[in-house]
């Protein structure tokens, strides 16, 4: 079981939270949160420029719910869905294992016929993560809204969001290989520790691919948050 959150944890995560929500709501949307996983699915397969779902998401592929995952919609004023991100907590003796395991995409029932996936030679270099861990993805905005970086309050918001929701002990999303996406796990979501986690086939998908798994800790987020709230480091005060 993860640990519990201190009180002032809990107030740090409030403020880190309204400064995302104060950043998103000074460009005209407004924010959401919904554990309907069925809702999140129509809503991004009906997105245009969206890549689908992810099975970890997917209620017709993955046990999701309400214990386990929620997504979050940005709307417009006209109410418009302009925005979304799914997050999923699952509890993981070591990650790399489960997911070559393949159980993170599908695991409402038995798979008959397993494609493994093409884990690259650099995910041995992947540290233990073991305990609870959320997995963001599916994150979409609206080709008219992505001139306002919406990404950079939008990931941290989900991430502060599912550790007050889930108490994670780490957190997690996977990356395709290009600039533009690396450059997104870096300074959109936070992320210094990315790894080459598959270089062949990719499940989602069905095709091959290199993705990136990008983590951080519970602690590193709460560090980041403090200083971006207080201007100081946790371990320091």
């Amino acid at each position: 079981m993860a640990a519990l959150l201190t009180h002032r944890d809990l107030l740090l995560l409030q403020s880190f939270i309204e400064r995302q929500l104060s950043n998103i709501e000074s460009v005209g949307l407004s924010v959401e949160t919904d554990d309907d996983m069925a809702a999140y699915k129509k809503a991004i397969e009906g997105a245009e420029g969206a890549h689908g779902i992810q099975g970890l998401n997917d209620p017709e592929a993955s046990y999701v719910t309400p214990e386990n995952s929620y997504w979050v919609k940005l709307l417009d004023r006209r109410g418009d869905i302009v925005g979304v991100n799914a997050q999923r907590c699952m509890i993981v003796r070591r990650f790399v294992d489960e997911f070559d395991a393949g159980g993170m995409f599908s695991n409402r029932k038995p798979i008959l016929d397993y494609s493994m996936p093409g884990l690259a030679a650099e995910a041995c270099r992947i540290p233990d993560l073991s305990g609870s861990m959320v997995i963001g993805g599916g994150m979409w905005i609206d080709k008219a809204w992505r001139g306002h970086h919406l990404y950079k309050s939008f990931s941290p918001l989900v991430q502060a969001l599912s550790l007050r929701h889930f108490k994670y002990d780490w957190y997690g999303a996977f990356y395709r290989q290009t600039d533009k996406h690396l450059g997104l796990a870096k300074e959109g979501a936070g992320f210094n520790n990315l790894e080459l986690l598959v270089d062949g086939l990719w499940p989602p998908y069905g095709r091959e691919m290199k993705i990136y798994l990008a983590w951080k800790s519970r602690e590193e987020f709460l560090d980041c948050a403090a200083e971006q709230v207080y201007g100081w480091h946790r371990g320091l005060n």
